[in-house]
């Protein structure tokens, strides 16, 4: 004790001595380097606020009454098919409903349903050309309704200007949104450039194997390349980060890899009026609750540099002086952005417990209980990696780790790419100095089964929402408001128009 007494005493001398000799220096030092870093942060701030808007601007579109109006009604038709993965006879239903609600348009485009219940459309190219095709992306089915809904989730009731159901912007919404605009070309008597297909999966919820995979090996087989795949993604957001006069279009560049792990715990069982120490479920709740407590180490990919370096002007003070500098900050991130889970979200693999198993009587202690652990993994990590990161977390306890399932990595795509760009130009023209801001998805989407014939996958709904709209999505009370799937519908007949 005394020599550490020693040693500490000792330091204090040390430093008293410096800061006597050189504590002008050490101050000027100091001083310089936060003027420094502060006009990083000055000149990022100027850089990139030149392109931002206002959200008010946003407001001021309004969109064809008479087309918005039509659609709401057919999206409203479609909502009340509860489509939940795996119904076969809602889907069935809403094929019949969509087949003639648009028969017309399908009839012009040619149809392609398959015995699965998911749809391709081929809206043939005015004339024969050497441009490839590109792909429109979907899905029909839907989650669960869950709990917590003050209206009938599987109704398609319209009130205050929304239309709620589940599915409404995951992702029927979207659906609707892209054949009422190819009618509406049709009726203009436009035709396209090029061949442009639309695939709309039936099981996108649940990994899109039987839908889009089918769709894939289907256009594989007719040797079939894309210059680009367009799925369901970002939206126009009209609050941005911290600030609520900052609004952006949202683009999903890439995705994060979705992989499920499982943790099964053995343990002595028998009668719970005589229970031993330490049961399944306690080993149980103690590995999912060091799980959700060590997530795995943030990587700073450069899609999210990006991606915060362009959100700027939406940050915080705080923020800004950690991501204007970050070759200084980057080990602070996770405390800085600690209560921001969507950045969390892109700056890290994430893992989420989300089902249990194996305890089914109330006074019978169970020999052996489970939990699946729903993983999104960033690109630059493998699933081997965070299996190793789980086992190393319940090394101690009774535990055994497995790979139940195994997603496939997905390319990023170069916001240099031609079609990012012709993107970007369609929202500037519909949305003068809207800022156009990638990012990587933190869910998956039907577009990863066709990523082997693009060097292109953009992920992008065009609808203006909040972001407390967004969250609705998977929760309950899902709605769409009437005037976003109006201009959803306005922005892909002026993005069609460009292909």
């Amino acid at each position: 004790m005394n020599v550490f007494s020693d040693m500490v005493a000792s330091f204090k001398i040390w430093a008293g001595n410096v800061t006597a000799s050189f504590g002008f220096w050490i101050n000027l030092a100091i001083l310089a380097l936060v003027l420094f870093m502060l006009s990083r942060v000055v000149i990022q701030s100027a850089r990139v606020s030149r392109r931002m808007r206002r959200t008010s601007p946003l407001s001021e579109h309004v969109p064809d009454p008479d087309v918005t109006q039509r659609a709401v009604g057919r999206l409203s038709g479609m909502l009340r098919h509860s489509t939940i993965t795996g119904a076969r006879e809602p889907l069935k239903q809403q094929g019949e409903y969509i087949q003639t609600t648009y028969a017309q348009t399908l009839n012009k485009l040619g149809c392609l349903e398959l015995p699965s219940g998911s749809m391709m459309l081929r809206w043939k190219a005015r004339a024969r050309t050497d441009a490839l095709p590109v792909l429109f992306c979907s899905h029909l089915d839907v989650v669960p309704a869950g709990d917590g809904w003050t209206r009938q989730p599987f109704s398609g009731v319209t009130a205050g200007g929304k239309i709620y159901g589940r599915g409404a912007i995951d992702s029927k919404g979207t659906v609707i949104a892209m054949i009422e605009a190819v009618e509406s070309l049709l009726a203009e008597d436009f035709a396209p450039g090029r061949d442009i297909y639309f695939a709309f999966g039936h099981d996108e919820e649940t990994g899109g194997a039987e839908g889009a995979g089918q769709i894939a090996e289907l256009l594989g087989k007719r040797g079939l390349q894309f210059d680009m795949v367009f799925d369901e993604g970002g939206f126009i957001v009209e609050s941005l980060m911290d600030k609520a006069d900052c609004a952006a279009a949202l683009i999903g560049i890439g995705e994060k890899t979705t992989c499920t792990y499982k943790i099964t715990v053995k343990a002595q069982g028998g009668d719970s009026s005589v229970p031993p120490p330490h049961g399944a479920v306690g080993f149980l709740a103690e590995a999912v609750c060091r799980i959700e407590a060590s997530q795995p180490r943030i990587k700073m990919l450069p899609a999210t540099r990006e991606y915060l370096e362009k959100c700027f002007p939406a940050l915080s003070f705080g923020k800004r002086l950690a991501v204007g500098n970050m070759f200084l900050s980057r080990p602070f991130l996770g405390a800085i952005f600690r209560h921001d889970y969507r950045t969390m979200a892109l700056l890290r693999s994430t893992l989420a417990p989300t089902r249990l198993q194996g305890a089914e009587h109330e006074n019978v202690i169970p020999a052996a209980v489970s939990a699946l652990i729903d993983a999104r993994l960033l690109p630059t990590e493998s699933p081997e990696d965070i299996l190793a990161h789980i086992r190393g977390l319940v090394a101690d306890l009774p535990a055994e780790v497995e790979i139940v399932k195994m997603g496939d990595s997905v390319p990023m795509t170069d916001t240099a790419h031609p079609m990012y760009q012709l993107l970007a130009r369609s929202l500037d023209e519909k949305y003068p100095r809207l800022p156009c801001i990638p990012m990587l998805l933190s869910g998956g989407t039907d577009s990863k089964h066709y990523g082997h014939m693009t060097d292109c996958v953009l992920r992008f709904s065009p609808f203006i929402m909040s972001y407390e709209n967004a969250a609705t999505a998977h929760g309950p009370d899902e709605y769409l408001t009437e005037s976003a799937l109006g201009l959803g519908i306005e922005f892909y007949k002026t993005f069609l128009r460009k292909l």
